[in-house]
């Protein structure tokens, strides 16, 4: 395996973790709503984290794409 597979096998490792957390903050959103949990839960905080992820998603994709 040469450097730049294994570069790329980093990319797609930070890309799927990226995945995974916005995965998991979407079903436990759902779970608080569900159980009425969420009834002061900030959606304007939801919405940051979510772009924030969508942003960080977004330049790992760039890079590995340039790679």
């Amino acid at each position: 395996m040469n450097n730049t597979a294994l570069e790329q096998g980093k990319h797609s490792t930070v890309i799927l973790d990226l995945v995974e957390g916005l995965y998991d903050l979407a079903v436990d959103l759902d779970a608080a709503v569900t159980v009425g949990l969420a009834e002061d839960y900030d959606f304007a905080l939801l919405q940051s984290q979510l772009m924030e992820f969508s942003r960080d998603a977004g330049r790992v994709a760039h890079r590995v794409q340039d790679s």
